[in-house]
């Protein structure tokens, strides 16, 4: 974009969503980004000069974006969200209001059509990699399908965080984590197991709820992977989305023979998680089903009896080195692009071997961010051919 175009675009940020992008673009600078980068970063610390200066500028004159405080915890949770997360959520709730509205006046008047025309609402369901349309008010509305999670809802809107330079949101997230798993061959198998992007924040909340909180905040939790044994799979792939950037958890059980216990493996492009911080996050998660499990009959596991009576001592932690993005926006692409590529080449249970395959040449940087262009193009062929056989 040009400045002026870029200048348009800061206007219609709030002070929430400008306060967070400045940190966000900082810390970029910061982890040394900028001297990958073609310009050695020149770009991006202009980028960061104009967030600042129209900050600056709002506070001057007293600016009309400014947001109240959040006046309970759900809001605060809100503000903690990707900004493509926030609108996403407050749109879906002004859309259920309205949608509330309609139905009550269509009780009163039930010969009246109570669905208005307006945006275009591609709802994909993964099971058969069908599609439908159908008309609604024009609000943009879009979710995860928290019941049945194989479906994906998608409206015209959430294409808006495909464009260039933009973040992805959850939804573009777990739409293309469906596509993948129901797409590729090797994907959807018993041997793999797929979080969605909101799962992790969910499981943060249990580990660190209180002592007495912490069994019951793990019993609604395991609805997560209800049917699911954990422990039988050869992958479980756990994306993470921590201060306003995304990177990759993948939790491996190897072969029986290999007399290995779990390993985990990080995947992070710009390496700004902490992955000691996700490490036993996740390794208490492990434990606290294996305890579970122990509870009761324990099914035949992939894992040896020796390993699994010790399983807490037996998981192993790795941080992978991985190509790294060359700009600040890419890496929910990059993640994605991670889970591809895994599926691709590593099957059946991994092996030390497999690991040979990483590393900073595992692929070429502009691979991953190709991938916007290639999500943009299969979303719109599915609302296209949705329209057509509407």
């Amino acid at each position: 974009m040009d400045g002026e175009e870029l200048k348009e675009g800061l206007s219609s940020l709030s002070d929430t969503e400008l306060t967070g992008k400045i940190a966000r673009l900082k810390k970029s600078l910061s982890s040394n980004i900028g001297v990958r980068l073609p310009d050695g970063g020149e770009k991006l610390r202009a980028n960061i000069k104009l967030h600042e200066d129209e900050l600056e500028w709002r506070k001057r004159v007293g600016s009309d974006q400014a947001e109240s405080k959040p006046a309970n915890a759900f809001q605060e949770e809100l503000y903690a969200l990707n900004p493509c997360d926030r609108k996403s959520i407050l749109n879906n709730q002004f859309s259920q209001r309205k949608r509330h509205k309609r139905e009550l006046l269509s009780q009163e008047a039930p010969y009246k059509s109570s669905v208005d025309k307006g945006e275009q609402v591609l709802n994909v369901d993964l099971k058969g990699w069908d599609s439908s349309t159908r008309s609604k008010e024009n609000i943009a509305s879009c979710f995860l399908d928290k019941v049945d999670p194989e479906s994906v809802e998608i409206c015209c809107l959430d294409m808006e965080s495909l464009a260039p330079e933009a973040y992805l949101s959850s939804t573009i997230m777990n739409f293309y984590i469906r596509y993948l798993q129901k797409t590729k061959p090797h994907a959807d198998v018993d041997e793999y197991h797929f979080f969605n992007t909101y799962f992790y924040q969910k499981l943060k909340e249990a580990v660190l709820s209180k002592q007495n909180e912490k069994e019951a905040s793990f019993v609604r939790l395991r609805r997560w992977w209800k049917g699911v044994n954990i422990f039988e799979k050869a992958y479980i792939f756990l994306p993470i989305h921590e201060d306003l950037h995304w990177s990759l958890v993948v939790i491996c059980i190897p072969d029986k023979e290999d007399q290995l216990g779990p390993i985990l493996l990080h995947l992070d492009s710009l390496g700004l998680h902490c992955s000691k911080s996700l490490f036993a996050t996740i390794r208490k998660f492990l434990v606290e089903e294996w305890k579970f499990l122990r509870q009761g009959e324990v099914p035949a596991l992939p894992i040896s009896d020796k390993i699994w009576e010790n399983l807490p001592r037996r998981i192993d932690e790795n941080i992978i080195q991985v190509p790294q993005q060359r700009n600040e926006y890419d890496c929910g692409l990059f993640v994605l692009f991670f889970m591809e590529r895994f599926i691709d080449e590593v099957h059946r249970r991994l092996k030390k071997k497999d690991f040979t395959m990483f590393g900073r040449r595992w692929f070429k940087p502009e691979e991953a961010s190709c991938l916007r262009m290639k999500i943009h193009r299969i979303l719109e062929e599915e609302f296209k051919n949705a329209s057509e056989n509407d």
